[in-house]
């Protein structure tokens, strides 16, 4: 009899134990601002990361990536898949992600006290479904607390929160609002390159470094539960290029110095990316300098794909994601160093989109591979020419127990879009991201 009984405490402990495996890191939940803050914890990246933490995906569940059906999914698991077909153990999995986020909220409703990462509400409360509906609706708003670091101590309530200047390393100036605590966003980001290059329309071998170093000096957020928020960053891009057996070739390709400013504009729960960047660019090949002005929106859809990585299938190794864009870019050839092309487009104007698709590897010997495509294309607007086109492809593999460095094969056909030279080239080197 007392082994029965042991039997059946150990069993509702493994259970108890189980409803509240629901701990998510404060980055994975509350994506915007800095981690020395009080930041809004976003209801869409509460949702999938619960669903996902019971192995549930849009498709499992049987709609598209929406997440107002998946959080009526959530809350009532019986309705859903009665109206759905639900797959094999899906109703289950709802009913324990259910009852994980239920024991999170709780647990973390009340006044923050030592070593607290996270702030639901005042008090626990007894009808959670109705207090969740409203979360996910963005009646009720939750936080992430201010971490504290080794050297400060934690920020009043009623202060503004302190923030920290950081060099960030990236390919391009697009993605330096990415922080490395953000570590979903972080691991798509595309790196610096440190590569050896062939050249097919020069007929040439090179060696080459390609990337932007900026200072993200931090994010301003309207208030400590607004999603809402801006950043500036001023970077500087080259191409340091050595072209072997050409004593004339130069040495520095193109010199790039900008300031990005990036917007986060919530729409209906919704987080859309705004970039507008004045930069100029000097191109050493074409002893050439161009002001430019560039906007860039990044949408954030219910579709999916869109947003983060999902997996193929439940229990892929491998996960997609899409990220549409539309840039329009307004320039001025300071002075065109005699190139025809920059000489007929004085003042220039362009638009286009520009799509990227990344297949993640996320187990097995799947693991730390990653394939991106990215094509962008621009329709002149005012100018000489019909449109510019660009596509390049990367596989990498992020070499073990680390983040920063990777192995890359890169291919590039199409225009640089700043310079407007004409580019085609395989790259096998080393990419680096920080």
């Amino acid at each position: 009899m007392r082994v029965l009984v042991a039997a059946l405490a150990i069993v509702a402990a493994s259970h108890t134990a189980a409803l509240s495996a629901f701990n998510p890191k404060p980055s994975q939940v509350c994506p915007i601002g800095e981690p020395t803050s009080i930041r809004p914890m976003s209801p869409g990246h509460v949702l999938w990361r619960v669903l996902t933490n019971n192995g549930l995906s849009a498709i499992d569940l049987g709609i598209p990536n929406n997440d107002k059906a998946a959080a009526k999914a959530l809350l009532n698991p019986g309705n859903h898949c009665a109206s759905y077909k639900c797959g094999e153990d899906v109703e289950e999995n709802l009913h324990n992600a259910y009852e994980e986020l239920r024991v999170f909220w709780n647990a973390n409703a009340h006044e923050p006290g030592i070593g607290d990462k996270f702030r639901t509400g005042p008090a626990p409360t007894d009808t959670p479904k109705t207090v969740l509906t409203a979360f996910f609706d963005g009646k009720i708003k939750a936080v992430c607390l201010a971490e504290k670091a080794p050297d400060q101590v934690q920020t009043p309530i009623g202060d503004a929160p302190r923030r920290r200047l950081e060099f960030r390393v990236r390919k391009d100036a697009s993605s330096l609002h990415v922080r490395q605590s953000q570590e979903e966003a972080f691991d798509n980001v595309e790196r610096a390159s440190f590569a050896f290059t062939r050249d097919y329309r020069a007929a040439t071998s090179s060696y080459n470094f390609d990337g932007v170093v900026g200072l993200a000096t931090g994010r301003v957020q309207l208030d400590r539960t607004s999603q809402a928020s801006f950043e500036l960053i001023p970077y500087v891009g080259f191409t340091r290029q050595y072209v072997s057996g050409d004593p004339d070739a130069p040495n520095v390709k193109n010199i790039t110095a900008g300031l990005i400013s990036h917007w986060i504009i919530p729409i209906s729960g919704y987080l859309q990316q705004l970039d507008v960047y004045p930069q100029i660019v000097h191109s050493h090949r074409l002893n050439a300098n161009i002001l430019t002005g560039n906007v860039v929106l990044t949408p954030d859809i219910p579709i999916f794909g869109m947003g983060r990585p999902h997996p193929l299938y439940l229990g892929a190794p491998v996960s997609v994601q899409f990220k549409p864009q539309a840039k329009f870019v307004y320039g001025h050839v300071l002075s065109d160093g005699g190139d025809m092309t920059l000489r007929a487009s004085k003042d220039f104007s362009r638009f286009g989109p520009r799509l990227s698709a990344i297949l993640l590897g996320e187990a097995g010997v799947f693991r730390g591979w990653s394939l991106r495509a990215n094509y962008e294309y621009l329709k002149v607007l005012q100018g000489s020419d019909y449109a510019y086109p660009r596509f390049d492809t990367t596989l990498a593999f992020t070499m073990p127990g680390q983040k920063y460095w990777a192995l890359e094969l890169t291919y590039i056909d199409g225009r640089n879009l700043d310079t407007l030279e004409r580019v085609r080239q395989l790259t096998l080197g080393l990419g680096f991201k920080y």
